[in-house]
């Protein structure tokens, strides 16, 4: 059914959640995963100068190894192949274009749970990822 899933991590404790799911399914049906981390240099465009943007997204790299250093042990740990992939630009469309390009079957995210307004006014990349993708998503909450 499912031959390669992404998955896309961050850090959080609902990315870990999705990275366990993703492992544990992967484990399974015998699928190869592919963990994602994507840092949104978007929030950034609008900063003056004087902010070190080197600095910031040293940070942010430092970030994105710890979620895929974690993504490593959870595979190593199920006997599960993985390969990840650094990316920088809109998470949601960085997401779903490398589960294009990669041929993913599967994507699975979590979600911050946001709700109400919040989730009107700013959206989630779940969401938008839900919205974009050509292959089948699974959020885990």
């Amino acid at each position: 059914m499912y031959k390669k899933i992404l998955v896309a991590v961050d850090g959080s404790k609902n990315s870990k959640k999705a990275v366990t799911h993703a492992i544990g399914l992967a484990s399974q049906i015998g699928a190869k995963v592919l963990a994602v981390h994507v840092t949104d240099s978007t929030v950034f465009v609008n900063l003056p100068e004087t902010i070190m943007w080197d600095d910031i997204k040293s940070l942010l790299d430092e970030e994105g190894a710890k979620s895929l250093g974690f993504a490593k042990k959870k595979a190593a740990s199920k006997k599960v192949k993985l390969d990840t992939l650094t990316s920088e630009g809109s998470p949601a469309k960085e997401i779903v274009k490398t589960a294009e390009k990669e041929k993913a079957d599967l994507i699975i995210l979590g979600t911050a749970g946001r709700g109400g307004i919040d989730k009107f006014l700013i959206g989630s990349v779940s969401e938008k990822v839900l919205r974009m993708a050509h292959c089948t998503v699974m959020i885990v909450k």
